[in-house]
């Protein structure tokens, strides 16, 4: 998954994205079910990046989410693009962080409890 991520993060800090780029990044990260596990946590990704909200019943489908999220990319003016683009970069920014600091911990409490079972088996 960083492997992507840091392809989104490359395409997206040029400064003339097309907008299907864009339309494709946004729409790999919706369906992505790592980076959001329920439709609900796609709420504050669109309130942030696009200032979108949607009813409920829209959010209960990912599909509907990325049509109306997509059709509403595409009509958006040279300004309110970039805002996007920015922001959007911001957040794949932040999910890179986070990705590298759950490695860090991940890696910190193998090495321990790698470290626990060698004094158990030197018990034994």
């Amino acid at each position: 998954m960083n492997n992507k991520l840091n392809y989104y993060r490359s395409e997206l800090k040029s400064k003339n994205v097309a907008k299907y780029k864009l339309v494709g990044i946004t729409t790999e990260l919706i369906l992505n079910t790592t980076i959001f596990s329920k439709n609900e946590n796609i709420v504050p990704f669109l309130k942030s990046v696009y200032n979108l909200t949607y009813k409920e019943y829209i959010i209960r489908s990912r599909t509907m989410i990325l049509a109306r999220t997509a059709r509403y990319i595409y009509k958006l003016d040279s300004k309110e693009y970039e805002n996007s683009r920015k922001e959007l970069l911001n957040f794949i920014n932040k999910c890179l962080q986070l990705s590298i600091q759950n490695k860090e911990v991940k890696n910190t409490s193998s090495d321990f409890s790698k470290w626990m079972d060698g004094i158990t088996d030197a018990d034994s």
